[in-house]
């Protein structure tokens, strides 16, 4: 299948996704959908479950975030949120212990590889992905920045 071709496919189907996802809301008054919901053939629930691990992992594009949003009910809690969450905690317990939020790349506490994590939510930000709410959070770390220094010998 050619690149075209591919993009229009997952395009279809997330609008399909996002439609049925309509016609659930228009039914029930929410789009607050459990997790084996269904609605015009397309498991709603499962969808929105995606759509949630995408927002979290900054990967949801700006304007299906919005469209999303617009959906009586809908809110992004879920299993990413708590997972995006523990990891925030995570980093905040290293600034506890460090001066700064400017964590080397190969840093673990807890089992939790945040450095990496750290770099990829910096990432987000740039690709204009990372929820603002999240950023706020990240923002009042002391010692966090947007910018990446090279710490990786430390």
């Amino acid at each position: 299948m050619d690149g075209d071709r591919m993009i229009n496919t997952r395009e279809a189907a997330w609008e399909r996704g996002l439609n049925a996802l309509r016609r659930y809301a228009a039914v029930k008054g929410t789009a607050r959908v459990p997790p084996g919901a269904r609605a015009d053939g397309v498991e709603v629930g499962a969808w929105a479950a995606a759509q949630r691990a995408q927002y979290w992992a900054g990967a949801l594009a700006p304007q299906r975030v919005a469209l999303l949003e617009r959906l009586p009910g809908w809110d992004w809690s879920g299993a990413h949120q708590r997972k995006w969450e523990s990891r925030l905690a995570a980093l905040t317990r290293y600034v506890r212990a460090h001066p700064t939020a400017q964590v080397p790349a190969g840093a673990v506490i807890d089992h939790v590889h945040i450095g990496a994590w750290a770099a990829a939510q910096r990432a987000a930000y740039v690709a204009g992905t990372l929820p603002a709410c999240n950023a706020g959070l990240l923002e009042a770390l002391p010692g966090w920045t947007w910018a990446t220094e090279d710490r990786s010998h430390v």
